[in-house]
């Protein structure tokens, strides 16, 4: 779901990674299945919302 997100604002995943607070590597991990921290997930879940990337 983060991916068809990221390509539908088409943006790298270095820069959603950046914008939310996260590293890229962190990024990567998620979208490879792994599961994220709360904090990753509730920045993730902002984003893919569209609010705030920060908070």
């Amino acid at each position: 779901m983060v991916e068809y997100h990221r390509k539908s604002r088409n943006v790298s995943g270095r820069e959603v990674a950046r914008s939310i607070g996260i590293s890229s590597a962190t990024y990567s991990r998620v979208t490879r299945g792994h599961p994220p921290d709360v904090e990753t997930y509730l920045r993730l879940k902002r984003w893919i919302e569209g609010g705030a990337a920060h908070g």
